[in-house]
């Protein structure tokens, strides 16, 4: 409207001064202000001016006024441009920093049941044959513990045909349908072997004349989805990872820590995998995150399946530590490739890497539902964006029974905490934004 005005006036300025036949030359000064929200509209007109406090001044050069009977070709005094508005910043973003993303997580392994429930409820009402049933009614919990009870970390054990880890908490879960395991087997650890009845039994304890030892190394894999929608995610989560690094090395100053990368997006895109090696330099490892940008996709599923295959065939580190890969995506694989995960989670198991997904915006239920199965079958934990922060487009919840909101970087730093210490490490009452249901120590009661 401000410009409108501005070239009326000139307009009008010129035709009288034909109608005087005036060869004076006049210059006029045009003082303007506005505020510019974030879609760039300018505020209306007050007074004889263009109201409130000046923040910007356009100055139109002197317009000389045209002599009566110009002769036809003769030049005629060129009208000013007047300038384009400058762009502000959005006041209603905050801007790019760590602390600001809030989100909240499930054990489905401590929440079997309510799992379950939700797989029928799934499978019932999408009658979807893409997404897989794997079976957990038969899941049994083995704890290797010290003699004083504590659980013993990374035992490697053999039950069956089927090798698997325990975590820092001494804990091993047993899926003998998905592992292939034959209910009346033995079960092997240090060497010795002893026959194991898997039937009517949901927890087994052994225990052993052995202290307790936490882990001493940490491999920490990032497999993120680079596609045009996960721009904000990548964004903030560069600025929070010195943050976290910093947390866990102030916490934990024995522990050796390695940073992996593995980017994926999707067929017809410049690239579908990219990854760059583990490297204990965390600095080098920032730079690697800042220096990508989110682009490409178009349709919604991605390539997950191709980027979690090669994070799974990475140079992870000797089978005595942690091994972590989080997950961040909001997107699930293509229809036809979803069966390909089963593979993918029985390698991840068998390596006792601990896969902990991160549901960012635009998750729906398919996503969900691949995600899940990945944090369980795992040991992991089902992570996901909320609207706490009032940062990006809507993240949908999840249908958990309950849950506590908090900051993203203080549950990041928490689950790693949680796999080096040797046991569970919960959210400080200052840090809880929300509370969903009743839940006690990551129990939905």
């Amino acid at each position: 409207m401000r410009y409108f005005i501005i070239l009326f006036t000139l307009v009008f300025t010129f035709f009288t001064g034909c109608s005087e036949k005036s060869t004076s030359k006049d210059s006029s000064t045009y003082s303007s202000d506005s505020t510019y929200s974030s879609s760039s509209r300018v505020s209306e007109a007050e007074d004889v001016g263009y109201g409130g406090d000046i923040s910007a001044e356009v100055v139109v050069e002197a317009v000389p006024s045209p002599v009566a009977g110009i002769a036809v070709g003769e030049p005629h005094p060129s009208i000013p441009t007047v300038p384009t508005p400058p762009k502000y910043p959005d006041p209603y973003q905050p801007a790019v920093q760590s602390g600001i993303l809030t989100a909240a997580d499930v054990d489905d392994n401590l929440n079997l049941s309510h799992f379950q429930k939700y797989v029928d409820r799934v499978l019932q009402s999408t009658k979807e044959s893409t997404l897989p049933f794997m079976n957990t009614k038969d899941r049994v919990k083995l704890t290797i513990e010290s003699a004083d009870g504590k659980g013993l970390n990374q035992v490697k054990v053999k039950v069956g045909d089927f090798i698997g880890y325990t975590n820092s908490q001494g804990i091993l879960y047993i899926f003998p349908t998905v592992d292939d395991i034959p209910t009346q087997t033995t079960i092997t650890i240090n060497g010795k072997s002893q026959p194991i009845d898997l039937g009517n039994k949901k927890e087994v304890v052994i225990a052993f004349n052995k202290k307790q030892t936490l882990p001493n190394t940490l491999d920490l894999m990032f497999v993120i989805d680079s596609t045009g929608s996960m721009g904000d995610e990548m964004r903030y989560l560069s600025k929070e990872f010195d943050a976290i690094v910093a947390n866990i090395e102030a916490k934990h100053p024995e522990v050796d820590i390695r940073f992996g990368l593995t980017l994926y997006k999707d067929k017809g895109d410049d690239y579908v995998v990219k990854d760059f090696p583990f490297t204990s330099n965390k600095n080098k490892m920032q730079k690697q995150l800042a220096g990508e940008s989110a682009n490409g996709g178009g349709d919604y599923p991605e390539a997950m399946e191709e980027g979690i295959e090669k994070a799974l065939n990475a140079s992870w580190k000797a089978e005595d530590g942690v091994r972590m890969m989080f997950l961040v995506a909001d997107a699930p694989p293509h229809d036809d490739k979803i069966k390909k995960m089963i593979p993918l989670i029985e390698k991840a198991r068998k390596g006792g890497i601990h896969i902990y997904p991160i549901g960012a915006s635009g998750v729906a239920q398919k996503a969900e539902f691949v995600m899940r199965h990945l944090a369980l079958f795992t040991q992991g934990r089902y992570l996901w964006l909320t609207d706490d922060s009032g940062v990006g487009n809507s993240h949908a919840e999840p249908k958990v029974a309950c849950y506590q909101v908090t900051r993203l970087d203080q549950l990041i730093k928490r689950v790693i905490d949680s796999e080096l210490s040797g046991k569970r490490i919960e959210a400080d009452k200052e840090s809880i934004i929300r509370t969903v249901g009743n839940y006690k120590n990551g129990i939905c009661q």
